[in-house]
């Protein structure tokens, strides 16, 4: 199926180009991170005479393919150029200031003496 698609006027058509141009500013902000980016795409799109296109096997329209690889390749962009987002570890900073300090300290660091809320009940009003 994916021979039967003119994947090359299929990428440079300009409205598909202007969308590769939006998805690229909403992921990088408008400027030149979002350009590379988009030329990233068209580059890896392309090589190998557009082989990463060739296992399309027809179950949605070849622009929702399109679309589909489009953002894989920028999430690839993103994980080279920035690596990949790391979650903090369990713990963390206080754990550390936890073991340096004692427990007694890393537990006040947390307890805050309770307010004392008035109302009209325990002030003696009607």
């Amino acid at each position: 199926m994916s021979s039967d698609v003119d994947w090359k006027s299929l990428v440079f058509e300009s409205g598909w180009m202007q969308k590769l141009d939006q998805l690229a500013a909403k992921r990088f902000g408008a400027g030149g991170l979002a350009e590379e980016a988009g030329n990233y795409v068209i580059e890896q799109l392309s090589n190998d005479n557009w082989a990463s296109l060739t296992s399309f096997k027809g179950q949605c329209k070849p622009e929702t393919y399109l679309h589909t690889v489009t953002n894989n390749y920028l999430e690839e962009f993103s994980r080279k150029r920035f690596g990949r987002p790391r979650p903090p570890r369990p713990g963390g900073p206080l754990r550390d200031r936890f073991r340096a300090q004692g427990r007694g300290k890393f537990i006040a660091l947390f307890k805050q003496p309770k307010e004392k809320h008035f109302s009209r009940m325990n002030m003696g009003h009607c």
